[in-house]
């Protein structure tokens, strides 16, 4: 079968539009890779108020939960029903945090008073060397060294009772709660770009405070430069075997407080004395945290599927509500409130609230509970799943707000309903809530209020969060408040009895998301870059158009790309232009979705236009390999070069349909101490949004193909005995240009498209025909010829002589070559230097 020729003007139009559709593919390149190029994490659509304060309150979901695990980003579970996007929009850090953190979690003894030796004799707390061991002695010895002397080392010394080998069986170190100080955090997990690049994001960020005046928990248990003060007043000893110990009651009567508040009695007689209460912070049960998990995961779902439960979410509103447990309802009763740090208020006809971290006991106001919508699901639904209701929840409200809650609990059974008629969930939550509740009672979390009965007698009413009564509805509210980091719950333990206390909401604080931390330095250069090129590009595609329309020159332009790319691009910046589509490539193509009130991350493989023309991008590397392979298999190439590019794309466009890169999440904390528990800091976590790999793969399938390729291009040529002949062309035109654009014979006719792609401008003036070499900035010109036919340039024969060159070492030639050689060296060396002293001033933006 012969071959099918096309005629020249099917060549020309041919050409024409491939030269189009290549100029509209590379302008919609830039399309394409805007948004990954908006950050140098190459994450397309991470704005701060939006995807990056998603992952953000996704990550702090997860952290509050406790445990390492691993995050699929795009599971529906992990819908946030949350308005971002806009300038308002808010991370949150909790307070309660950093005290988990440091006073429940890391209480191991890498990590960092003998009332009851069966729970606190392995607590390297409660000893005073390991506090010693853990402070810069030298500056503390400065500031405490005479009063401990008196105090603790003067009775101890000379003693020989445990040694450096007994510290091995103290196996924690739990601190006492205290709120005499805001525990500070910073905390951030690392998001890792296809390069490899680590870039850390803040997730909770709360500064170190003292609260001074407002340090209320000392009345139960204060520090220990307290014990040395009055050690100090006593004129006494703090060591319990010397012969001037102080005595177990001296602390409390340098307090001052008992027995002049009435509170302050109840408080001595039902739980102790003052300063000999200990206040130790408890975590939550891992069986409460995994059915708070559960059901927010179900709600997740269940929002994604189905868009009216989605809207009856949204709707559900943030109540203030006043309940009291029924059987603390009583006549003339004077209240004292449930804060043991509070004993000097005069008492009320009201009950007040439970204890907190941020009160200062400063006021007394009535008892009132903010219920948000989640927890309020969570209660309905638990109640639902014990078969029991919420209407009798109400009843414990005042007058005023009796109406509000039955609406707000109407509502939530409803979406409650509505999620159990699936039996399978019902079924699975279950036992995972019974699990909870007997953790929960095991633990005998409540609520207290210290009373006066009409009679004078002093009493603690005690209501447990779950005891099987209509309370049990807000005590579920509790409980998930709890579990998500919204309370905190605390053991009292004096010496008369031990109270498992749940403190009141502690509101989280907001921070807005700083842009600053997402640096944007590299992809504005990548940017400027590609956007230089696609100029270029469509700037001599134009150009090389409208020489092209004046004659019937077609299938040329087919090798547009190869010619004009390192003739007027450049090597460098060519393989720029592949590396930008290759980090495209390896970064997982993700969407942001929070248009419809349920943010979420959802993944998205690119449509099948965008997978051609960023792998026909990347094959710019291609193109770039082959023309620097001209030098030594010139004859190869022409073929070789085609075939390479051809099979690198395919390759490159099944490896992205097939196995597209997904980003990864995983949750693994490491938190440091700074002086105690003053200050943590933690990474606890990466999230993975590139594959090095893939571009490695990228890589490889280019050199692979290349080598496969012309490997098996050279075998045929061989096995054919095609000889090797040597083609004449012009020392001005490009190697690309010599390669894919063949002469007739030894006669190369420099058309003016021919010319365009191969860096010649024609123009004519006059009665002259100019051409202008733009790679030597030479112009040249001969007075025939139009703008449709250049000169006819003739390869240099090989048979012409070259005249000898004598070499000329005088002393003049000798002294310019020496101060030539001079020249380029302080240049360079300037050049190193300027290099050196701009890493200081280009260190960032400013």
């Amino acid at each position: 079968m012969g071959r099918v020729l096309l005629s020249k003007t099917m060549q020309h139009w041919l050409g024409i539009v491939y030269l189009a559709l290549s100029m509209g593919c590379s302008i919609w390149f830039l399309d394409i890779i805007s948004p990954g190029l908006s950050n140098d994490l190459f994450w397309p659509g991470f704005e701060p108020t939006a995807a990056h304060t998603y992952l953000l309150d996704v990550f702090s979901t997860h952290l509050a939960a406790g445990g390492n695990a691993v995050v699929d980003l795009f599971d529906p579970k992990e819908a946030i029903v949350k308005v971002y996007g806009l300038s308002t929009t808010m991370a949150y850090s909790k307070p309660t945090y950093p005290r988990e953190l440091a006073l429940a979690q890391y209480i191991s003894i890498q990590d960092a008073i003998a009332r009851c030796d069966r729970d606190f004799a392995s607590n390297g707390a409660v000893y005073l060397e390991p506090y010693l061991r853990n402070v810069h002695w030298s500056d503390w010895y400065a500031a405490y060294g005479s009063s401990f002397n008196f105090a603790v080392s003067d009775a101890i010394v000379g003693t020989n009772d445990d040694g450096v080998l007994d510290e091995q069986k103290y196996l924690s170190f739990q601190l006492q709660w205290s709120n005499d100080m805001q525990i500070g955090i910073q905390e951030s997990v690392t998001v890792i770009n296809m390069f490899g690049w680590e870039q850390a994001v803040t997730v909770t960020s709360i500064p170190f405070g003292t609260r001074s005046s407002m340090w209320t928990s000392f009345a139960l248990n204060w520090v220990f430069y307290d014990d040395l003060w009055g050690a100090a007043v006593a004129n006494a000893s703090l060591v319990r075997s010397a012969p001037n110990f102080m005595g177990d009651a001296t602390m409390e009567a340098l307090l001052g407080l008992y027995p002049f508040t009435p509170c302050s009695v109840i408080i001595h007689d039902h739980i102790g004395p003052f300063q000999s209460v200990d206040m130790f912070l408890t975590s939550p049960p891992p069986s409460l945290i995994s059915a708070v998990t559960a059901l927010q995961s179900s709600v997740a779902i269940a929002i994604y599927n189905d868009a009216t439960v989605l809207t009856s979410f949204r709707d559900l509103p943030t109540t203030l509500l006043d309940p009291v447990p029924l059987h603390w309802q009583l006549p003339n009763f004077t209240f004292f409130g449930g804060n043991p740090m509070c004993a000097f208020g005069a008492g009320a006809t009201f009950v007040q609230p439970s204890f907190s971290f941020d009160d200062s006991c400063g006021t007394q106001v009535p008892t009132h509970l903010l219920v948000h919508p989640m927890p309020t699901l969570f209660a309905t639904v638990s109640l639902f799943l014990r078969d029991a209701g919420v209407g009798g929840a109400c009843q414990l409200c005042g007058a005023a707000t009796t109406e509000t809650c039955s609406v707000l609990t109407h509502a939530t059974s409803t979406i409650a309903g509505s999620l159990l008629r699936n039996v399978t969930l019902r079924q699975q939550l279950k036992p995972i809530l019974v699990s909870a509740i007997q953790g929960v009672q095991r633990m005998n979390v409540e609520i207290i209020q210290f009373a006066l009965s009409p009679g004078g007698d002093s009493t603690v009413l005690r209501q447990p969060l779950l005891g099987g009564t209509s309370w049990d509805f807000f005590g579920y509210v509790a409980l998930h408040e709890w579990a998500t980091g919204l309370r905190e719950v605390v053991s009292f333990q004096g010496d008369v009895a031990a109270h498992m206390l749940i403190s009141e909401r502690v509101e989280p604080i907001p921070f807005k998301v700083s842009s600053k931390e997402v640096p944007i330095s590299t992809c504005r250069y990548l940017w400027t870059i590609v956007v230089l090129i696609t100029c270029t590009l469509v700037a001599v595609a134009i150009l090389t158009a409208t020489y092209a329309m004046q004659t019937a020159y077609g299938l040329g332009l087919l090798q547009f790309n190869r010619v004009v790319g390192p003739v007027w691009v450049g090597r460098p910046l060519l393989l720029l232009r592949a590396v930008t589509a290759i980090t495209a490539l390896s970064t997982t193509p993700l969407r942001f979705i929070h248009a419809d009130g349920a943010a979420r991350f959802e993944f998205a493989p690119r449509p099948v236009m965008h997978t051609f023309i960023l792998c026909g991008e990347a094959a710019w590397l291609t193109y770039v390999t082959n023309d620097i392979l001209l030098v030594v298999v010139h004859q190869l190439s022409p073929r070789a070069a085609h075939i390479s590019s051809i099979v690198v794309w395919i390759v490159l466009v099944i490896l992205e349909t097939v196995a597209p890169i997904r980003a990864s999440a995983t949750v693994d904390r490491a938190c440091s101490r700074v002086n105690m528990e003053a200050q943590m800091v933690c990474v606890s976590g990466t999230v993975v949004v590139g594959s090095l790999g893939r571009g490695l793969v990228v890589l490889g399938v280019n050199a692979a193909v290349i080598t496969l390729v012309y490997g098996l291009t050279w075998l045929l040529r061989a096995r054919n005995k095609i000889p090797w002949r040597a083609s004449p062309f012009p020392y001005l035109v490009s190697a690309g240009a010599e390669a894919f654009l063949a002469p007739v014979g030894d006669i190369w006719h420099l058309d003016g498209a021919t010319a365009a792609m191969s860096g010649f401008l024609r123009f004519r003036w006059r009665s002259r025909v100019y051409i202008f070499d733009t790679k030597l900035w030479i112009l040249y010109h001969n007075d025939i010829g139009s703008l449709g036919i250049a000169k006819s340039v003739v390869g240099p024969n090989a048979s012409i002589a070259t005249p000898p060159i004598r070499a000329n070492y005088d002393l003049q030639s000798i002294v310019k070559l020496g101060a030539g050689l001079t020249y380029v060296a302080m240049t360079a060396a300037g050049s190193l230097s300027y290099i050196q002293l701009s890493t200081i001033n280009l260190a960032n933006d400013f």
